[in-house]
């Protein structure tokens, strides 16, 4: 790395912050599909009719509720059935979020230090 050319380090080191930065962006919303968010907020229609409004933001940002809701429709019968479909979906969301902070932290790692060993590279070179 040492014989890397200043231009192309500062290149590569801004290319993975954009790429830290797409993931950060990736994360911040949770992993609910347009498919099992529209079954989600019909459900929570069909149950809860003029009420309904205060609940239907949870089915965009929620995934233990739209995990709950599913289980509701597919006739889960016990709060045990219910309970384990609702930590199943967090458990999946957490570690999905773990994974991803990972690479976030390591892309914004590596891209500072290329980023500025690029910069340090090329104010060496103009002195």
């Amino acid at each position: 790395m040492k014989n890397l050319n200043p231009k192309i380090a500062l290149l590569i080191g801004l290319i993975l912050l954009l790429v830290s930065g797409g993931l950060y962006w990736k994360t911040s919303t949770p992993s609910i599909s347009a498919e099992d968010q529209a079954s989600c907020e019909s459900a929570v229609q069909n149950q809860y009719g003029e009420q309904a409004a205060a609940l239907i933001d949870r089915c965009k940002t929620d995934v233990g509720f739209v995990a709950m809701t599913k289980a509701q429709n597919s006739g889960a019968g016990s709060a045990q059935e219910l309970a384990t479909a609702i930590s199943q979906a967090n458990q999946k969301d957490t570690g999905n979020h773990m994974l991803y902070m990972f690479f976030v932290g390591l892309t914004l790692m590596v891209g500072l230090v290329f980023t500025l060993r690029g910069i340090k590279g090329l104010t060496q070179k103009t002195e």
